[in-house]
């Protein structure tokens, strides 16, 4: 299982990508096959829906639109994975924006660039919004991003899970949003590895997230 910085050195070096991985264009995920091979995989995107589906089961994306805050690898999991599931629009803001365009190409019709000085715009059209930065991290700088716009019943799904509840999420929780914190990503992002390399897809409990957080 591999994580930040070496997802992309993991994918130069896999002999074979599963199709998530090559549409991603990283790995996380590796196995070594008997006659020496090495097969990539990229599980982020799986993890990332799973966790929102465990958390929210009578929220699917499907037609949905949603605003998505960075355009790193988390990001390209998020987006590809929503795209796979039937988002109908994402609105992407990052503070590099040469990022975004480049996957405004990789994704046309889908994909709406927004500046990142005007990351709060579409706010009130967004039914899923999801903060794939290190911003608000234990040790990073607080992300700055006004929710006064949020619409009751929006789903606020942040990546970060050091603090478990970032102050994106309780001010989202306190102004009727519905919160998807970053822990469980981690979690179900693994258990396609742990099935590869050990013929058993474990469950994500509530008491596994407990020892986690120990």
């Amino acid at each position: 299982n591999v994580t930040i910085p070496n997802k992309l050195n993991a994918k130069t070096f896999s002999h074979e990508l599963d199709s998530a991985a090559d549409r991603i264009g990283a790995v996380n995920t590796l196995r070594v096959r008997s006659n020496g091979t090495i097969s990539g995989s990229n599980t982020d995107g799986f993890g990332f829906m799973a966790h929102l589906n465990q958390t929210l089961p009578d929220f699917s994306v499907l037609g949905k639109t949603a605003l998505i805050l960075g355009a790193g690898g988390a990001a390209l999991a998020v987006i590809d994975a929503l795209i796979t599931d039937g988002v109908e629009k994402i609105f992407l803001t990052n503070r590099s924006k040469d990022k975004v365009l480049s996957l405004v190409e990789k994704y046309p019709g889908k994909i709406v660039p927004v500046d990142w000085d005007e990351r709060t715009t579409p706010i009130s059209e967004s039914q899923l919004i999801v903060n794939t930065t290190s911003l608000g991290m234990v040790g990073m700088p607080e992300l700055d991003f006004d929710l006064a716009g949020l619409q009751p019943g929006t789903v606020v799904y942040d990546l970060v899970y050091n603090p478990l509840e970032t102050n994106l999420l309780k001010f989202a929780k306190a102004h009727g949003g519905l919160i998807v914190d970053g822990l469980g990503m981690l979690l179900h992002q693994a258990r396609p590895g742990f099935s590869y390399w050990f013929g058993t897809m474990p469950a994500v409990t509530e008491d596994l997230q407990k020892i986690v957080l120990e």
